[in-house]
């Protein structure tokens, strides 16, 4: 009797535990955040490649005649100007061997007109005794065909003195070998005092149409076109720029590496480069405007891409396609729309639903 009253007792409590009810209400957990507003942002489309610098035109300079190297002005590595003179030739021995026939010819011209003058003079005094019937026609005939040759041969001598004296002008500037076009010294051949005689003296890289040159993979060049815009940076040096755009685009691949050969044509720029110079080359594949957000804000990017967004006072999350990484930014292809608020700072301690505390937007 004892063992079945307590067996009692022990089901009263039990049920009278069960049947209690609790006054304490459920507080539900709050998650503080950060957000930021989705934002249409221009986005640029790039991909980054490793080629060289080439110049299109490589001009050779020769050194003219023959004479002794007097003053060499510019050195490899100089830029120099269209008629920059870039060396000059020894001038005193062609100078004067100049002179001389210049003197001889001058003699010659002179003494020319001092007979013609005279035959002048004579012609005039016998054409008055012709007229009188002093002298007879074949004498007056003889004197006037020899004032006629005497002129053409004092004509000849006045024109070759002439050709001589723009000769020697003409032949005393070419000692001034000068630069056939604007660009840089890519090599020096001859020494100051060195006797030259029509060689290869120096060579000018054309800074007006260098080339370069890069290698790109079969999913690169299916987004390629000739006029893409591009940025050169020679030796990979992101401080220096030189604009350019594609020009041609191989689509026969190599047969070592199985890439694809891109030309760019570079704008014409202050910049020195050297053949073969090593290159870093930005291809621009598209500009255009997108909805952008922090890279920070999109979760598992790889393989569930999501953002968390303000929904009242609760985070919703939001599945996304992400387009291209755009600075600090990446792009939303879909999923959101403009001025949506996006959780940029506590997104990885919320669920879906979540109560939400704003206590800053950036």
């Amino acid at each position: 009797m004892y063992k079945w009253m307590i067996i009692l007792v022990a089901v009263a409590v039990i049920f009278t535990g069960c049947s209690g009810e609790s006054n304490e209400e459920i507080i539900e957990p709050t998650v503080p955040v950060k957000t930021m507003s989705v934002t249409r942002e221009p986005v640029v489309e790039k991909f980054f490649s490793i080629g060289e610098i080439n110049a299109e035109d490589l001009f050779d300079v020769m050194s003219g005649g023959m004479g002794e190297v007097q003053q060499i002005n510019f050195q490899t590595g100089d830029y120099v100007k269209k008629e920059d003179v870039l060396f000059s030739l020894n001038t005193e021995d062609f100078e004067s061997n100049l002179s001389l026939t210049e003197s001889q010819l001058r003699t010659q011209r002179d003494n020319l007109y001092t007979q013609l003058l005279d035959l002048r003079e004579l012609f005039k005094s016998q054409t008055a005794l012709y007229e009188i019937g002093a002298i007879s026609k074949s004498e007056y005939d003889t004197t006037r065909s020899n004032l006629n040759q005497l002129n053409q041969r004092y004509l000849d001598a006045r024109n070759a003195y002439d050709n001589q004296v723009n000769l020697r002008e003409q032949d005393l500037e070419d000692r001034f070998i000068k630069s056939p076009i604007d660009g840089i010294v890519a090599a020096v051949f001859i020494s100051e005092s060195q006797t030259v005689n029509n060689t290869l003296a120096m060579q000018i890289i054309s800074s007006e149409n260098r080339v370069a040159t890069t290698k790109v993979t079969s999913a690169q060049l299916d987004r390629l076109k000739k006029g893409m815009e591009t940025i050169i940076y020679p030796e990979g040096n992101l401080n220096v720029r030189i604009p350019g755009s594609i020009t041609s685009i191989n689509n026969i691949p190599s047969s070592n590496a199985g890439l694809y050969e891109v030309t760019i044509a570079l704008e014409e720029n202050d910049t020195r480069t050297w053949p073969g110079e090593y290159a870093e080359i930005e291809i621009i594949v598209d500009r255009r405007e997108s909805l952008v957000v922090p890279k920070r804000a999109v979760l598992s990017r790889d393989e569930d891409p999501h953002v968390f967004v303000v929904a009242g006072e609760y985070a919703q999350k939001i599945a996304v396609v992400p387009g291209i990484t755009n600075g600090d930014n990446l792009e939303i292809l879909s999923g959101l729309k403009q001025d949506d608020q996006v959780v940029v700072l506590g997104q990885t301690f919320l669920k879906d639903g979540n109560k939400i505390a704003i206590s800053e937007q950036e």
